[in-house]
């Protein structure tokens, strides 16, 4: 029996559960969260996915840090490497234990953060040409104990020169 996965599977493997969460990116309910990626950080070696986190509740909440998005590795990343049938980077994953502290998200606010690529995939710091890299992401913002959270992700092509979120309106509907 061969066991061997035919090239580019994890790659359509990521497209389907980029499909599955886009159908629920954001939440059909007042009372929620939601949480979309801001573009990328690149230079000196230093390669970050930005996030942000919206709080879509009539009133302010408190979270731990560490269960954000950014913090101790509670959202799960993948960077992919080509077009159709690429390869998928090899991770690393290290040992960062945050302490922990309250941050506050006013009603309709958000919080920004970064999700440090190149510690994660240290093959990026000497990456000459980021073009072809995409990062799929994906992020239960329930790990918050916000039990009308749901799931978020999405998938953000790295490129040369860095991005911002063009968006400039409130994600909470």
């Amino acid at each position: 029996m061969n066991t061997k996965i035919f090239p580019g599977f994890k790659l359509f493997l990521a497209f389907v559960l980029f499909a599955m969460l886009s159908a629920s990116a954001y939440p059909t309910e007042r009372g929620s969260v939601v949480v979309e990626a801001a573009g990328v950080t690149i230079g000196k070696g230093h390669v970050a996915l930005n996030l942000k986190f919206w709080n879509c509740t009539d009133k302010a909440i408190t979270l731990d840090h560490r269960f954000l998005p950014w913090g101790q590795m509670a959202t799960g990343l993948i960077v992919y490497k080509g077009a159709g049938v690429g390869k998928e980077l090899q991770a690393s994953y290290p040992i960062n234990d945050l302490a922990p502290r309250d941050v506050t998200v006013s009603s309709g606010g958000y919080v920004t953060g970064t999700l440090n690529l190149d510690e994660t995939y240290p093959v990026l710091k000497d990456a000459k040409h980021l073009d072809d890299l995409v990062v799929f992401w994906v992020y239960d913002a329930k790990v918050t104990g916000i039990l009308s959270a749901g799931k978020f992700g999405g998938m953000v092509p790295l490129s040369s020169t860095p991005s911002t979120s063009d968006r400039s309106t409130v994600a909470c509907r």
